[in-house]
């Protein structure tokens, strides 16, 4: 074990100009994209983050074995059963939220 002592790094001497050097650097850095998510999403949570356009592309007549294609076609592996399933749940829970009687909000 040595008596030694290291210098604080508080009381280091930093040349001004490598100061200047680095805040030009940090403020030259270009803007990254931020990722998504850290973690993978499981294939139900997939289907409700894209819930909006799989309706939109029933709509328009796809199947939900056609639309289950193109999901694995961009490495998306999920069952049209899974599809149905998952957008039928959001159904019913949407369904279920009570609607406000008149009569409660005051309008005696």
């Amino acid at each position: 074990m040595s008596d030694e002592k290291k210098p604080r790094t508080a009381r280091v001497a930093i040349d001004p100009a490598l100061i200047d050097r680095a805040i030009a650097k940090l403020a030259a850095l270009p803007a990254k994209e931020k990722p998504v998510a850290a973690k993978k999403l499981t294939v139900s949570d997939a289907v409700r983050l894209m819930k909006k356009q799989l309706k939109e592309a029933l709509a328009k007549n796809y199947t939900t074995a056609e639309v289950a294609t193109i999901l694995s076609g961009e490495g998306i592996k999920v069952s049209p059963s899974t599809i149905k399933s998952v957008l039928s749940r959001q159904k019913k829970a949407a369904a279920a939220v009570p609607k406000a009687d008149p009569q409660e909000l005051g309008h005696c």
